[in-house]
């Protein structure tokens, strides 16, 4: 009869090896992703006005559509961290 410690180390490899045979995990969903977004100016009524266009992929991604409000924080570096507000 074998006594309980190999019992037991047996069973850890026989677990290991099923765990071996996994794939591993794939990233979340809740990736955070980043994009760089040139700022373009026009001109309105003699003055400069800026804005920016969201490349589709980033709508996607972001589940953004025409009309949706955002919030912008200011990362302090330069960069802006967009949010989508659930509600108003």
């Amino acid at each position: 009869m074998k006594n309980n410690t190999s019992s037991n180390i047996e069973e850890y490899e026989k677990i290991w090896d099923e765990m071996e045979k996994l794939e591993p995990l794939t990233p979340s969903t809740e990736t955070k992703k980043t994009w760089i977004i040139p700022v373009q100016t026009a001109k309105v009524d003699g003055v400069d006005d800026y804005y920016i266009e969201f490349p589709d992929d980033l709508l996607k991604a972001a589940n953004l559509k025409e009309g949706d409000l955002l919030d912008w924080v200011d990362n302090g570096d330069g960069s802006v961290t967009m949010k989508k507000l659930k509600s108003v």
